[in-house]
């Protein structure tokens, strides 16, 4: 009997551990992707001023061609250009250039 209660007080404590475990383990994640989105974000930013001041004649089909490689390369050089798909650079580059153009009016 007393084995018994031991056992599925010992299963109980196992569920309850890995409910918490994987309560963390999502919070952990979270928190590790809202890092990378703030670090691509903070990225696009710093490109699309450079781009904007290194290659002033450029056309803008240019400048963003420019930005979204220059953007990739250092997302990758960073080490978390995997998280992020092409499209997604593309639309950072966008909300940067929005956000600089804003500024400057």
């Amino acid at each position: 009997m007393k084995q018994v209660f031991l056992d599925s007080l010992s299963a109980y404590g196992l569920t309850i551990f890995t409910v918490i475990a994987k309560f963390v383990i999502d919070y952990i994640k979270a928190h590790i992707r809202n890092a990378h989105i703030q670090t691509a974000t903070s990225l696009a930013e710093q490109v699309v001023n450079y781009i904007s001041y290194a290659i002033p004649d450029a056309d803008s089909a240019t400048k963003k061609a420019k930005a979204v490689d220059e953007l990739t390369k250092r997302l990758n050089t960073n080490k978390i250009g995997v998280n992020f798909t092409d499209e997604q650079v593309n639309n950072y580059i966008e909300l940067a250039y929005t956000k600089l153009k804003g500024l400057l009016k």
